[in-house]
């Protein structure tokens, strides 16, 4: 593969909080969050490189997600729980 033009494509990733606490989510590093509530579901896309990982970070409070360190990657939440949330 070519770095100077890595080949683009989309994921989407579904997290759930399985906890009896809430957890923030972050994406990074567009230090974006959006509180998860116990039972929650969260629809997350990310689009770049696909041949770099995305990456998940969680603890007792929080779930980051690092998105491909590629040019031009993005992520944002599609939705909470089903309901869809605006970029």
């Amino acid at each position: 593969m070519d770095p100077r033009n890595p080949r683009p494509g989309t994921v989407t990733l579904r997290l759930r909080n399985s906890l009896d606490a809430p957890r923030t989510v972050f994406l990074e590093p567009w230090t974006d969050e959006y509180e998860l509530k116990p039972g929650q579901t969260c629809d997350i896309v990310a689009e770049g490189d696909l041949s770099l990982p995305l990456e998940v970070e969680m603890d007792a409070n929080r779930i980051v997600v690092h998105c491909f360190d590629s040019k031009g990657a993005f992520m944002r939440v599609l939705s909470i729980n089903g309901e869809s949330v605006q970029p």
